[in-house]
């Protein structure tokens, strides 16, 4: 994926959850940043990684990653899904076309 893409995806995330937006912990640390957030999810799709390998590369945990994963999808379907996705085709049998 081009970074302008992922940047722009991530940026448009930002705007509408807080939960892309870096933020500072109890510890007072900066947490992680949208952009590595990002990354985690494109990471985990694009290469079909699993979760748990996620650690050794940004080091953050199964339990995060898979909260990263979630939120990441359904913001992208609640911010670019009324442009971009499309409704299933429905055939004459009344299946969905894969």
């Amino acid at each position: 994926m081009q970074s302008d893409v992922l940047l722009h995806i991530v940026q448009a995330l930002g705007n509408q959850d807080p939960y892309f937006q870096q933020q500072v912990d109890a510890m007072g640390r900066m947490g992680l940043s949208p952009l590595q957030k990002g990354t985690i999810v494109i990471r985990i799709l694009a290469y079909g990684s699993r979760t748990n390998s996620i650690d050794d590369y940004v080091q953050i945990g199964e339990t995060m990653t898979l909260l990263c994963l979630d939120k990441f999808v359904k913001g992208v379907y609640d911010v670019f899904g009324a442009e971009y996705l499309k409704d299933p085709t429905i055939m004459a049998s009344n299946t969905y076309c894969k």
